[in-house]
């Protein structure tokens, strides 16, 4: 040390060093002192050999150290390693094994060391290819890779084996060094990769649609399908040798680039799902110089090879589809046009109708007073004539007079019956309905009938039950229908047969039935539908045997159904079999106990209340309407919400049922024009509504309903809620008991 001995060092009185050489370098100095006497030349010979010794001693053990520290280190690594370490001699017998290949080798039991494969019964498909991998290192003298498919406990392993050879010192391999790593799954992965890529180049290679994947930062196809020689006359490499202008026409680039560029945007700020996809139509052009319409699905995604920005789509051809709907578009203007002019030639027809109804209205009402006056005269006097007032008559003037006197009321009652059906055919027939007795009107008609049947010799049956019956209808029209079956039933019966006629209530179905059964001439069965047609009978020549105009059944036939009704023939279609005629309204029972004296009373005061239904189905609207007419209800009926808005105006109903999915005018919609009439502004409207969302009622109740029924709806159902929301009074049989109900 150049500044001196160390603090405590001994004092140091003689001194002597020697170096040591290695390669002509120094690499230490050792060195001893203090001896009581000087040092020798021999001493310091000695001393330097000793120096030399001891270096070479310590030099001895670093490496001893140096190569037990690699020892571990390498058996810590051999040991610990999944891998599989072998290493065999060049017979391919086994030399070593780590665990890892013991246990590939059949275990501790199987004691593979020392054994070669054959030893070891390994197959001899793999015995072969071990035995020839081994020798061709050995015999090239450098290291190679093989890859082994091994039977382990009934389980096919791959192995991916690297030899390496380990030579003697003279330059010779006496053995090799194996390290084998189990590739079985990643083998596996490989092919499903493989089988998966293959599925998708076949799909994407026989599928008419064009698959691809554009990358945006360079705007050109990184691939194509073939399938777009096909749809554009290009082959796939053409398309990706080309920018991406190329697949869009001059009139659309500039739009196709901005509308990618707000994509590319949308897509980087995160707001889209990864899984957000964009339908575009657009036209594309061909090799041939023509235009292919086309329908683009495409989705934004970062590769995940070289994380950038990709597009991948596949384009479909819909050019066949686009010329359809150019030519529905085309068919449906002209459509639209034929419809208008047709609108307008029924408006001019349905004009020229009308006049021509008011002419026919005209001249009916001038031939009826022109008809009847002259017969009120023929009458009277006739009547006068065989009272004797202006002197007796002797038989034969007497029969004359009889004859006068019954083509008179038989010509009245043709003119009344023609007139009435123009009215009921024309839509201004008005019913004037009260609650009536059934056997009331019935018995006088009977009654005077069977005078009638009597001069023939033909008999009448009346059946009614003992228990008043009462019937909300027009009394003068029923008794129209009951008088025109009747005497029907009287023409076509010959003298001295029976007719019937059956009055009966149906509770569970809530109609009165009217039947009446005669066993006269019978209808042929191919006739039925067609008596109830105007001016015709069943056959011509009846008209010749028995005369009449043909309108009595087609009148009768109106009026029933004008009280909501149903009239049904039937007949065994044989001569002398008869007919029968059935006739079923709408009728209520009273309440047990109410007294009928209050029916008739809450009859003649309270009409039923007015039910509109607007509902675009047919049936349903049947169905409703037959229920509440026979729960004493008159019902209204209209296709949609114009026709619904329009009637309501007309005649203000008590309550409306509203489908809210109609053409033209939807439920929504008239309901709010509806609320805007003075007379409906505070009308119940029930919502009918076939849509099951959860805010359909809400929706409803928003546009102005006060109450919601969602489709399909029972009839009872409907009369259900249709009499809470018109409680009090709500019905004739509720007025009957003493509700307060509103005059109609």
């Amino acid at each position: 040390n150049r500044r001196g001995l160390p603090e405590g060092h001994a004092d140091v009185k003689r001194m002597m060093t020697v170096p040591i050489m290695r390669n002509d370098e120094i690499v230490a100095i050792v060195g001893v002192g203090n001896k009581a006497f000087d040092y020798e030349a021999e001493e310091l010979e000695v001393f330097a050999r000793y120096a030399d010794s001891v270096w070479d001693s310590i030099q001895v053990k670093r490496v001893e150290d140096a190569l037990w520290q690699s020892r571990e280190i390498y058996r810590a690594v051999v040991e610990n390693s999944t891998d599989s370490i072998v290493r065999c001699d060049v017979n391919g017998k086994f030399l070593f094994g780590n665990e890892a290949a013991i246990k590939l080798l059949g275990g501790a039991e199987a004691a593979p060391i020392g054994k070669t494969p054959e030893e070891l019964g390994f197959c001899p498909a793999f015995r072969h290819t071990w035995d020839a991998s081994l020798q061709y290192v050995v015999a090239q003298g450098f290291p190679a890779s093989f890859e082994f498919d091994m039977e382990i406990a009934g389980r096919t392993q791959t192995l991916d084996m690297r030899f390496a050879p380990e030579y003697s010192p003279t330059g010779r391999v006496v053995s090799v060094l194996g390290v084998a790593r189990d590739i079985t799954e990643r083998k596996i992965a490989e092919r499903e990769l493989a089988r998966r890529e293959e599925q998708y180049r076949v799909l994407t290679e026989t599928m008419k649609d064009v698959v691809w994947v554009l990358d945006i930062e360079s705007s050109k196809f990184r691939y194509v399908s073939p399938s777009v020689y096909a749809l554009r006359g290009y082959t796939s490499e053409e398309v990706v040798a080309l920018p991406v202008d190329h697949a869009m026409t001059p009139e659309d680039r500039a739009a196709l680039k901005a509308l990618t560029l707000d994509r590319v945007a949308e897509f980087e700020s995160g707001s889209l799902a990864a899984d957000h996809f964009y339908v575009d139509q657009f036209p594309q052009p061909c090799k041939d110089g023509s235009v292919v319409w086309t329908e683009v699905v495409s989705n934004y995604y970062i590769n995940p090879d070289n994380q950038r920005l990709e597009l991948r789509g596949v384009t479909r051809d819909i050019t066949e589809r686009r010329q359809a709907e150019v030519a529905l578009r085309q068919a449906r203007d002209t459509l639209e046009q034929r419809v208008e002019e047709r609108t307008r030639d029924l408006t001019r027809v349905n004009a020229e109708l009308a006049a021509a109804m008011q002419v026919k209205d005209e001249f009916l009402s001038v031939m009826s007073h022109e008809l009847r006056t002259p017969l009120n005269a023929i009458l009277i006097m006739s009547q006068v004539m065989l009272e004797g007032v202006r002197g007796s008559l002797n038989e034969r003037q007497l029969r004359a007079m009889q004859t006068i006197t019954e083509s008179g009321q038989h010509l009245l009652a043709m003119i009344n019956d023609i007139l009435d059906i123009t009215s009921v055919q024309a839509g201004t027939v008005v019913l004037d309905r009260a609650l009536h007795e059934v056997d009331a009107l019935c018995a006088p008609l009977i009654d005077r009938l069977r005078a009638e049947a009597a001069t023939r010799s033909q008999s009448i049956d009346y059946v009614c039950p003992s228990e008043p019956l009462y019937l909300w209808a027009d009394g003068r029209r029923f008794g129209q229908i009951v008088r025109h079956l009747l005497e029907n039933a009287m023409k076509f019966t010959p003298d001295g047969g029976q007719i019937s006629l059956f009055v009966q209530p149906d509770l569970d179905r809530r109609v009165l039935s009217v039947r009446i059964e005669d066993n006269g001439i019978g209808i042929a069965h191919d006739a039925i539908e067609r008596i109830f047609q105007p001016f015709t009978q069943a056959d011509s020549a009846l008209s010749r045997q028995f005369g009449g105009s043909g309108i009595g059944l087609t009148l009768v036939r109106h009026l029933v159904e004008l009280h909501g009704g149903t009239i049904t023939a039937e007949s065994a279609g044989m001569p002398g079999s008869g007919s029968r005629f059935t006739v079923q309204l709408p009728w209520q029972a009273p309440p047990v106990g109410s007294p009928h004296g209050a029916i008739l009373a809450a009859g003649a005061v309270h009409g039923p209340h007015v039910v509109l239904i607007a509902d675009d189905n047919p049936s349903a609207q049947r169905v409703m309407g037959d229920a509440l007419r026979a729960a004493g209800y008159e019902v209204l009926a209209a296709l949609d919400g114009i026709e619904a808005v329009a009637t309501a105006r007309l005649r203000p109903p008590d309550l409306i049922l509203m489908d809210m999915q109609m053409p033209r005018c939807d439920g929504a919609t008239a309901i709010r024009r509806l609320r805007q009439l003075p007379a409906c502004a505070a009308t119940p409207i029930v919502a009918m509504s076939s849509v099951v969302v959860p805010n359909d009622r809400a929706l409803c109740l928003d546009a102005g309903a006060d109450d919601y029924l969602a489709k399909p709806i029972s009839a009872d159902t409907v009369v259900d809620v249709v009499a809470r929301h018109l409680a009090p009074g709500r019905s004739l049989i509720d007025a009957a008991s003493g509700a307060d109900a509103r005059p109609s």
